[in-house]
């Protein structure tokens, strides 16, 4: 896949850079981008930038039993396994689904989403950041309809790249906007798909504070919206980095995330979230600021 830009699309050296990056990094067999990647995360954690600060400042929060060299060593892998993610993301922009099937190496819970999706009452899928939730909307049209909000890069020169990405194996993309619910609301209730990553800070007004790892995070309710209003199937969902490829893994989302009760709701989501973390903690994004929101009379985090 080219990662050449739209002609219209102006993009400067700095764009001119990136791409160029990209498109060399995405022409390494995966393993090889996979060492270079785990090479600047791991010189990223020597420097200690503002993601390592972060990484470090997430997991004392949210692991206050383990000890200091257990968080340490924790957030030293969680920061070298970005670096394969960001590296690895290349590969597979450049490459086609057919090209990534013989790294699909495992499926685990697969009867599961056959099973939600074969009810007809559509189905979300909720992804953390955990592994590559790229792979993951990439096999998820090989399963039903794939409908997925899409938010357009800050850089522009980056959009018909993403695009092309994202689509390439038939999943539609629209916009973060009024009419693009619409689609995506229309899609749920004809039996279709659409994933969400639920870990989000979502925007002023658009969440609710409900408990993360024991605090306080301010907590996308768009999805409890979707589910009451298409009464759709939810489960969770993640792919796994391992050596040689992926392991895709779904799993049944907890009790009372279908409640009318939005925070019951947004609870059961949380938890969600956390069981996913659990499977893989090492592959987490843990540099984002999930709790940079704060409750009136909150303690401010990131202080650095």
């Amino acid at each position: 896949m080219s990662s050449t830009p739209d002609k219209k699309t102006p993009i400067g050296i700095k764009g001119f850079l990136t791409l160029t990056l990209i498109n060399m990094v995405g022409s390494l067999p995966l393993g090889v981008a996979r060492g270079l990647g785990a090479f600047i995360g791991w010189a990223c954690w020597q420097v200690k930038d503002k993601g390592s600060k972060v990484t470090l400042e997430n997991i004392r929060l949210c692991y206050p039993d383990k000890t200091d060299e257990e968080r340490y060593q924790l957030s030293r892998a969680s920061v070298i396994e970005t670096g394969r993610l960001a590296a690895e993301i290349c590969v597979i922009q450049k490459h086609s689904f057919e090209w990534l099937k013989p790294k699909l190496l495992k499926v685990v819970g697969e009867d599961l989403i056959k099973e939600e999706i074969a009810k007809g009452k559509g189905l979300i899928l909720l992804a953390p950041h955990i592994g590559n939730w790229e792979v993951l909307s990439l096999t998820l049209p090989t399963y039903g309809e794939l409908t997925a909000l899409y938010q357009p890069p800050k850089q522009a020169y980056l959009e018909g790249l993403i695009k092309r990405a994202r689509e390439k194996t038939g999943a539609t993309l629209v916009p973060t906007n009024r009419r693009g619910i619409v689609k995506l609301l229309s899609s749920l209730k004809n039996g279709g798909i659409t994933a969400v990553l639920p870990d989000q800070n979502p925007g002023k007004g658009h969440g609710e504070f409900s408990p993360f790892f024991g605090h306080p995070a301010y907590t996308m309710t768009t999805v409890h919206g979707f589910a009451q209003r298409s009464k759709c199937s939810i489960i969770m969902g993640l792919v796994k980095r391992v050596p040689g490829g992926f392991e895709t893994h779904f799993f049944k989302a907890p009790d009372g995330i279908d409640s009318p009760e939005l925070d019951v709701s947004l609870a059961a989501l949380n938890k969600g979230v956390e069981e996913c973390i659990a499977h893989c903690p090492e592959q987490y994004q843990w540099e984002y600021k999930r709790f940079k929101n704060i409750p009136p009379g909150g303690e401010p985090r990131y202080l650095f």
